[in-house]
């Protein structure tokens, strides 16, 4: 099996993504400007040359992260890192995520072992670069976060979750404060994993009551990313939003420019055969916080709505002067935000993320803003002894197996499949002959009937695939019938769907982190930063 595998490969991969990654030139128009692929020589380097920070900026937000990091328990790395952030020629590569439970999916630690990497690319470059993580803990989508899923012992995937938490509807999740419940929610997720008291205690030191569901999963990340230096964000956090007044009073100010640039920026996407990942229709670009709910701003002639209160702009204006924390970026306008606070070279960014940046750009040039390089993350699968070896055995791919029957039962599917391969080989010889022969067969009375009568000519073909088709019906039922009959079969597929495909996803976008780490233990997640190639487009795969 390769190393890396075009991820054209993928089962719903958008094509804007794939162009991104392998056809640049064709969407090149929808990064800014200066937009080039970041697989070609030397972009890395040149984005970082290009960065234009406001120098008055950096020691307030150095200040504010290093608070922040102090207080999740930052390692040495870590300070140093924040040291180097502080020197005015020093740029970030940053990612984000929202806080999903117990560390979120995969493709959590895949962001930021991506920023990580690319960090140290450029440092060991000359390039004075570090890691930010940004936490998304202004949305306000609970149930998007409150679940952790597992694989059973039978390989079935399994939802560990946090019950609805007492807070306001709407709050954002970051500030949702951690009860009694989550030591269940830990003991349910202990016996799932099988852990070993001694083994969570990691976990339960970072989700423990009295952590908001921001601070759990920053304390969560700066442990297992403590050997690089990570450094995470909270933009909850009220010395960050004041930096950002300015840009969010902008946003109060020239919403209608921004509004008539995303809407013409769709419109192009769409014209050029793309998809806009953000309906602009109703999009809100702006968020208030209001008696601890978030609101959508909806801009209309004079002014604005959030819930129940309207506001003229100039009212907007002053508020994100006088009271900044109450504001949010909506997705279209936070890498806004962030490439304001942040010197960003480099925004590591996944699929959707990537698509619907070929939508913001549109509103950089209209704050006076510069898009940074957009780095696609690392994207992976794990491949546990049993899995390989049970490739290797039925000689199969793992696009094979993302390939499946998307509608039915994957496990069933497979099994199904796997049984055709113990077929007796001398009944398959004789079953494959056989259809053979009928197709012979049938070509030969076409060809005969064509000098006849012509018009016979498709009922003669129409009925030579219907006696192939019930050929591969006995064949499927033979299959089925040995797939029933082999319980071991069963349970291999039942182990590879599991392992490959859960839940019909990727495995980077259903497995979760903790589990992930609870199974490799002191390896996590050095092993990963060690073997995983930031510099390949492709999917990869790591042996675990």
């Amino acid at each position: 099996m390769p190393v890396c595998l075009d991820q054209r490969q993928i089962p719903g991969l958008s094509r804007l993504y794939a162009d991104y990654l392998y056809q640049f030139d064709r969407v090149a128009r929808f990064y800014g400007a200066a937009a080039a692929s970041p697989f070609a020589p030397g972009v890395l380097a040149a984005a970082a040359r290009n960065v234009s920070y406001a120098s008055g900026l950096r020691a307030r937000v150095t200040t504010a992260l290093a608070a922040g990091n102090r207080a999740w328990g930052a390692g040495p790395a870590t300070e140093e890192l924040l040291a180097l952030l502080g020197r005015p020629e020093t740029v970030v590569i940053v990612t984000g995520q929202q806080v999903g439970l117990f560390g979120g999916p995969l493709l959590t630690v895949y962001k930021a072992l991506t920023a990580v990497l690319t960090a140290e690319r450029l440092r060991a470059e000359g390039v004075a670069a570090v890691p930010v993580f940004w936490l998304a803990s202004q949305d306000h989508d609970f149930a998007e976060i409150n679940q952790a899923w597992i694989l059973g012992a039978a390989g079935e995937p399994r939802r560990v979750e946090l019950p609805p938490p007492s807070a306001p509807p709407l709050s954002p999740v970051g500030r949702i404060v951690l009860g009694p419940e989550i030591g269940a929610t830990l003991d349910v997720f202990a016996q799932a994993t099988g852990a070993a008291p001694d083994a969570i205690a990691a976990l339960a030191a970072a989700y423990r009551p009295g952590e908001t569901l921001a601070s759990a999963f920053a304390r969560l990340l700066a442990r297992w990313f403590a050997p690089w230096g990570l450094i995470v964000l909270d933009p909850l956090d009220p010395a960050l939003a004041a930096a950002a007044a300015p840009v969010v009073e902008q946003a109060v100010e020239r919403h209608e420019e921004l509004a008539a640039a995303l809407q013409q920026r769709s419109r192009e996407l769409r014209e050029a055969g793309y998809h806009s990942q953000v309906h602009t229709d109703g999009a809100a670009l702006l968020f208030l916080e209001t008696n601890g709910q978030r609101q959508a701003l909806r801009f209309s002639a004079g002014g604005a709505q959030a819930g129940a209160e309207r506001y003229s702009v100039a009212q907007l204006a002053a508020l994100a002067r006088t009271e900044p924390h109450r504001f949010s970026p909506g997705a279209l306008l936070r890498p806004l935000v962030q490439d304001y606070l942040l010197p960003s070279a480099a925004q590591v960014t996944g699929p959707a993320e990537t698509a619907y940046l070929a939508q913001s750009s549109a509103l950089y040039a209209v704050l006076g803003q510069a898009p940074p390089l957009r780095w696609p993350r690392l994207s992976a699968t794990l491949l546990d002894a049993r899995t390989r070896r049970l490739l290797e055995k039925y000689q199969l791919t793992v696009p094979e197996i993302w390939g499946l029957d998307t509608h039915g039962d994957a496990p069933a599917a497979l099994a199904a499949h796997l049984a055709r391969q113990t077929v007796p080989a001398g009944l398959a010889a004789t079953l494959a002959a056989q259809r053979e022969a009928a197709a012979q067969g049938f070509t030969a009375v076409a060809s005969q009937v064509a000098a006849v009568d012509p018009s016979l000519v498709d009922f003669v073909r129409t009925a030579g695939e219907k006696v192939r088709h019930q050929f591969d019906q006995v064949e499927a039922k033979l299959a089925r019938s040995l797939a029933r009959r082999q319980e071991d079969l069963a349970r291999q597929a039942h182990h590879l769907v599991g392992q490959l495909y859960p839940q019909r996803q990727l495995q980077e976008r259903l497995w979760n982190s903790a589990a992930a780490a609870l199974r490799l233990g002191p390896l996590w997640p050095a092993l990963l930063h060690d073997q995983l190639q930031p510099a390949c487009p492709d999917h990869q795969f790591v042996d675990i």
